[in-house]
């Protein structure tokens, strides 16, 4: 990726060390299609593949992007200020946080609680004390394509 704000990670030298919480967002039903599942599968791919084992699951299934109350986001972000979890998996970006502010808060928590964001769509760690309100654009157009392209190869198989 051309900006500096996110990083390649196929491997982690230790992850046991790690508290995983995997996050999962959808929106609206497509007939179908379990995007809870899809997410979770991906997901749960990724964190095999980097030797992660998740301790816990927080779902906002059926939370329209422009919701203000995600009430799984508000756990998991309890559970990262009580040590609970110290790296997120998510699908990609925009599944966390789907506007500029929401992206521009979540790199303010981590930097004053110290966790980690892995992507398993792009394979990525966001590097969330590298964001500001320059990048921010750029991350979330490239989270965007990333997702609609995997959404238009899942819909290909059916």
């Amino acid at each position: 990726m051309a900006r500096n704000s996110g990083k390649k990670i196929n491997e982690l030298e230790d992850p046991n060390k790690y508290k995983v919480g995997v996050y999962i967002r959808t929106g609206k039903k497509v007939e179908g299609l379990d995007a809870t599942v899809f997410q979770r599968d991906r997901i749960e791919e990724y964190c095999n593949d980097l030797g992660l084992t998740i301790l816990e699951e927080y779902v906002d299934d059926g939370v329209d992007m422009f919701a203000k109350e995600k009430p799984e986001y508000q756990r998991m972000i309890k559970d990262i200020k009580e040590g609970k979890i110290d790296l997120v998996v998510s699908a990609n970006l925009v599944r966390i946080a789907r506007s500029k502010n929401e992206v521009i808060q979540v790199a303010e928590l981590a930097q004053q609680l110290g966790f980690r964001v892995l992507l398993s769509d792009s394979r990525e760690e966001i590097i969330l004390d590298k964001i500001n309100k320059d990048t921010v654009d750029q991350i979330m157009n490239e989270q965007s394509d990333i997702e609609e392209e995997i959404e238009e190869d899942d819909e290909m198989e059916f």
